[in-house]
């Protein structure tokens, strides 16, 4: 039987080689990625365009790689699925874009090569966030910075997933589906953990995705950016917040 990390691995092989567009290469839905998207382009904003030396750490098909490639920066992409790596390189031809295949735990670069780290949905598909967070802080160079994103375990949404888990566990204990689960976590206790990893200047946004139902409340909520007071009261806004941004320096 496949660990939790090896059914990730071959799932996200199986899908570098079966699908092309992007929300099904990630395997989350566009309405999500837009959100997610939002909240990146905030962050990434207030950096300089300068050629500083940035990471994406489970890149994937590389979409956050040319992103950030076309504001300027100097990219480097890696990721431990040899399929995403060779989509990756083939969606991004053109450009000056850096791929490695490796994963989270051993990154195949020398200690504080990089300004920047971004660390998209990643970190919820290890068994190990402590030693991933750690590998993470090695890369980076004294007063760089890190961007990460994840999911959010105190959000209204995780409790339904929580307890399908629960049920799906109950009704096949004999069966793959227990060892392919989905890591969340509790915000606060992720920034202690980043603390405790060496991080500082540590600040939390939520991505808050609405149900197609609700989507008319999400124009409103975007326009008027009462995102900014749920990240302000975040106690509240992790309620929520689907998954979580971390914005830390080294």
């Amino acid at each position: 039987m496949k660990s939790n990390e090896e059914y990730w691995k071959t799932f996200w092989n199986e899908k570098a080689v079966k699908f092309n567009d992007h929300s099904k290469l990630i395997h989350t839905s566009k309405n999500a990625i837009g959100n997610i998207n939002k909240v990146f382009y905030r962050i990434i904003s207030h950096y300089s365009k300068r050629k500083i030396r940035v990471l994406d750490v489970g890149c994937g098909p590389g979409e956050y790689c040319r992103i950030m490639y076309n504001l300027g920066f100097n990219v480097t992409g890696v990721d431990y699925s040899k399929n995403m790596i060779k989509t990756a390189i083939k969606k991004s031809k053109g450009t000056k874009i850096r791929y490695k295949v490796g994963d989270i735990y051993h990154l195949p670069f020398k200690d504080t090569s990089f300004d920047l780290v971004i660390c998209m949905d990643v970190i919820q598909n290890t068994l190990d966030g402590k030693k991933a967070i750690k590998e993470l802080k090695r890369v980076v160079r004294a007063n760089g910075n890190l961007i990460l994103t994840t999911l959010n375990k105190n959000s209204i949404n995780a409790l339904y997933y929580n307890l399908a888990e629960k049920l799906k566990s109950m009704l096949y204990s004999n069966n793959e589906i227990d060892h392919w689960f989905l890591e969340r976590y509790n915000p606060f206790k992720f920034k202690k953990m980043l603390e405790n990893a060496g991080f500082s200047n540590i600040s939390i946004s939520g991505v808050y995705i609405f149900p197609k139902s609700l989507r008319k409340f999400e124009k409103l909520f975007n326009k008027f950016k009462i995102y900014k007071l749920m990240d302000k009261y975040f106690f509240v806004g992790c309620l929520f917040s689907h998954h979580f941004t971390i914005e830390a320096k080294a």
